[in-house]
């Protein structure tokens, strides 16, 4: 597993839906031969058969179109969600990236690289891929976006990375290597622009044509571009945690105990100024932004909601309630939807509508099941949707009208929801996947794939 931060909570998302990936690659031709895996070897008996299919569920509920995906064995991808751009859409499954027609699923192309893929991004006419992350032969290649051709590869060394590279405005991809070297490479030509060889630990952000990265209770930003050391801000939690959310970049603190800093620091990225802090006395966990403000939440000693003014920091309201972890609410301009619940206190999870201005409660409903995080709530049109999952390891979409809160339609998935569905064009696209699977020897009945089950007949 990748090495990250303490506190792993925290993802951002403004407006309707933020949870496909932006970045991207091009070209440099590395002919060395990929390190072939060692086999797997089990030593429990059989394992039961695997499945994954691809599914557009359009803004009705109905199934638009699934395409099923080839599985390999116990090994499923690293938490990659779908990716949409343009009239294709791009889903990982078994170390495997599958190139997909939006408009009907069929296969444009496929592509198999190494055995996990970590991460994809967009960069003009080509797709990065980021394969085996976690090993001594991790990669970035860079693909055509319409043919799947290799157009350039990238070994990355030091041992792989540490958590998620994060994509900059101008196509750049910015990583933390095992090592400690901050470096960012060119996604147009698969290059290193610049390498800062220093022992840091927090994940790198991009902000404003900066990467921004911690070190030691300092937070330095450099030119996504050049490498230049643009400013650097001491007096932070000496491991840290940063998020960017519009206009600023907030810092917390990366480890929770008795003798941990609290405040949440806000920071213009492009001068490092100091802006707001917010301070409740006990660790924050970043939630998401839009245009009513900032979401934050507290779970120990109290479960608490605020929202916060992105301007001054000033807390516009609070409740007293748990979002459900790994979860993220969408933050509109006049509603926040967040699910709720399934802590201690708080039992079942619910769906909850809240008014931006004073956190009146607008609706709430019961989810008819878990969500599996991370999650966001998502939006399309006048709907708002979420994933959950039964008690038998059945996975469902939820749709639920954004006036009054009543369940508009859910559609039932052939298999587990495993990645967060993604929003596009009015719709929804879900991967759903067989979950790795521990000894057994016994196939598990699949539900028989069905199209979106309409509120009447649910």
């Amino acid at each position: 597993m990748a090495v990250g931060s303490v506190v792993t909570l925290g993802c951002l998302m403004a407006g309707a839906a933020v949870f496909s990936v932006g970045g991207a690659p091009t070209v440099v031709t590395v002919t060395r031969h990929l390190k072939r895996e060692p086999p797997v070897v089990n030593l429990c008996g059989p394992f039961p058969p695997r499945h994954a299919t691809a599914l557009d569920v359009t803004a009705t509920g109905r199934r638009l179109w699934s395409t099923a995906l080839e599985t390999r064995g116990q090994n499923p991808d690293a938490d990659v969600p779908p990716l949409v751009a343009g009239d294709t859409a791009y889903v990982a499954e078994s170390g495997v990236v599958h190139a997909l027609a939006t408009s009907d699923g069929r296969s444009m192309w496929s592509w198999a690289g190494g055995r996990t893929v970590y991460g994809m991004w967009v960069w003009r006419g080509l797709i990065a891929v980021l394969t085996d992350q976690v090993s001594d032969h991790a990669r970035l290649t860079g693909l055509d976006r319409r043919t799947g051709a290799v157009r350039w590869q990238l070994a990355v060394p030091g041992g792989g990375l540490i958590g998620d590279p994060v994509a900059t405005a101008d196509g750049g991809l910015g990583w933390l290597r095992s090592d400690g070297a901050l470096q960012v490479v060119d996604l147009g030509t698969g290059s290193v622009r610049w390498t800062v060889a220093r022992n840091r630990q927090a994940l790198p952000v991009a902000s404003d044509g900066l990467v921004l990265a911690a070190d030691d209770g300092s937070l330095t930003a450099f030119d996504d571009e050049t490498g230049q050391n643009r400013w650097t801000v001491s007096g932070l939690p000496p491991e840290q945690v940063d998020r960017v959310v519009p206009g600023l970049v907030v810092v917390t603190s990366g480890v929770v105990g008795p003798s941990s800093p609290t405040a949440l620091t806000a920071l213009d990225p492009v001068t490092g100024r100091l802006v707001w802090r917010f301070d409740p006395g006990t660790a924050v966990t970043v939630l998401s932004a839009g245009p009513a403000g900032l979401a934050v939440a507290t779970y120990v000693p109290d479960r608490r909601l605020y929202l916060l003014d992105l301007q001054n920091g000033d807390v516009r309201w609070e409740a007293e309630t748990a979002i459900t972890l790994d979860t993220f609410p969408i933050v509109l301009a006049g509603d926040i939807v967040s699910v709720e619940g399934g802590v201690e206190g708080y039992p079942g999870s619910n769906l909850v509508d809240r008014a931006t201005d004073d956190g009146g409660l607008r609706w709430k409903v019961r989810v008819p099941g878990t969500p599996t995080g991370p999650q966001p709530v998502l939006r399309s049109g006048s709907l708002v949707a979420v994933e959950a999952s039964g008690s038998t390891g059945d996975s469902s979409l939820f749709a639920y009208d954004l006036d009054d809160g009543h369940e508009a339609w859910r559609a039932v998935m052939p298999e587990f929801i495993d990645e967060a569905p993604v929003a596009f064009s009015g719709g929804f696209l879900v991967l759903a996947s067989t979950p790795v699977s521990g000894c057994a020897t016994s196939r598990t009945p699949r539900r028989a794939p069905g199209a979106g089950v309409p509120l009447h007949d649910a």
